[in-house]
């Protein structure tokens, strides 16, 4: 992710977390308990989504931080923008 970063002029570093789990696990609370960690960071660690997270996974991560992205509320509208998503690279590709 430094590497992603870095080539799309972004002035941070990069990491990533994975939640992996069966279908016997209790989802609600592996995600509660993922923003629980992401919260102790206080604002050096952000989260967002990947394949196979959706909204409600991102709202379940969301009771237990602020330090979310990719929640509807904070996308791109027409009088601008909103949320934790305003700062936006300058150059980059969206694949």
């Amino acid at each position: 992710m430094t590497y992603k970063y870095a080539i799309s002029r972004i002035n941070t570093g990069g990491a990533k977390a994975v939640i992996w789990a069966d279908d016997d696990h209790n989802t609600v609370e592996l995600y509660r308990s993922h923003g629980r960690m992401v919260d102790s960071f206080g604002g050096r660690f952000v989260t967002g989504g990947d394949v196979g997270t959706d909204e409600w996974e991102l709202r379940w991560v969301n009771m237990e931080t602020d330090y979310v992205l990719g929640l509807p509320e904070q996308s791109t509208t027409r009088r601008g923008t909103t949320g934790r998503t305003r700062r936006r690279p300058r150059h980059g590709s969206v694949l």
